[in-house]
């Protein structure tokens, strides 16, 4: 049994569904939006990490064939006790 109250807040909650659905609709394709952006940043960063690498490589094996010391040829390279 449903009393008075309980049948007006059970309608007021009705009405205002709309409401509650959109903004969950909207909070939705927001962080989609989101995810999607920040993934395709993400494969433009790992893209450009690859041309680096590239990069870096490629200089290594000429600095190897010029016949520059291993030292400097290291130098082009990134330190691992940079990273942290």
């Amino acid at each position: 049994m449903v009393n008075a109250t309980n049948s007006m807040l059970f309608q007021q909650a009705l009405k205002d569904a709309p409401y509650v659905i959109a903004a969950y609709a909207v909070l939705w394709l927001a962080l989609a939006g989101y995810v999607t952006v920040t993934l395709r940043r993400l494969v433009k960063l790992d893209k450009e990490v690859k041309l680096l690498e590239d990069a870096v490589a490629a200089k290594t094996s000429v600095a190897a064939q010029a016949g520059v010391a291993p030292k400097a040829a290291a130098e082009l390279e990134p330190s691992t006790s940079d990273q942290a």
